[in-house]
């Protein structure tokens, strides 16, 4: 998913458009109602966000950032069992996770 901004030059207004990019050739396309009304939803969320003063704002980035990494790992260990069993999924991410701690 990717977000089109759009500048009228005329208006001065900025639209912002949510489209879907096909992986392998120069193809967009619109996304459903439902999905758009999520995006703007998550945009007005992250724009109240980054007016919070400092030391809200920072606590909140913080475990944002640990819940993208974790989640991030549990997916490459979902992938790590799909391609190799368990014991070598959970051998391969407990040294990784070693590693960046």
């Amino acid at each position: 998913i990717s977000l089109l901004i759009e500048l009228d030059t005329e208006t001065k207004k900025i639209r912002q458009i949510p489209v879907i990019q096909h992986d392998n050739k120069p193809i967009i396309k619109d996304v459903s109602w439902f999905l758009k009304q999520k995006i703007a939803f998550k945009l007005l969320i992250l724009k109240l966000i980054y007016q919070l003063p400092k030391f809200i704002y920072e606590p909140i980035e913080k475990i944002n950032s640990k819940f993208v990494f974790y989640n991030w790992y549990w997916h490459i260990f979902l992938f790590n069992i799909k391609q190799s069993g368990i014991k070598s999924a959970i051998k391969k991410i407990l040294k990784n996770l070693r590693k960046n701690d």
